[in-house]
């Protein structure tokens, strides 16, 4: 089983509950994927959260360019899928 997090912004200090409940998916045998909108500046020191940071992928990290490349590779791929999506949103 696959599950995705998605937090506006993470790892931070008030989020460890989050950590916890991702630990505890994986410790089941769930793959957890984490996203986040920010949080790649903000220093962190706790040593889970520096690991939790290694595996988050922040969106909006690459800024617009990073944001409409994805866009465009699912528009050629899959046509149909984005603009029902598109519909959708």
């Amino acid at each position: 089983m696959n599950v995705a997090y998605f937090i506006n912004q993470y790892p931070k200090v008030s989020h460890s509950f989050i950590r916890r409940e991702i630990h505890a998916l994986e410790s089941m045998g769930v793959q957890v994927h984490r996203f986040a909108l920010r949080g790649w500046a903000d220093p962190v020191v706790d040593a889970e959260d520096i690991q939790e940071q290694g595996k988050t992928l922040y969106v909006l990290q690459g800024g617009v360019k990073g944001l409409l490349w994805p866009l465009l590779v699912c528009l050629l791929q899959q046509p149909l899928a984005w603009w029902a999506a598109l519909k959708l949103a």
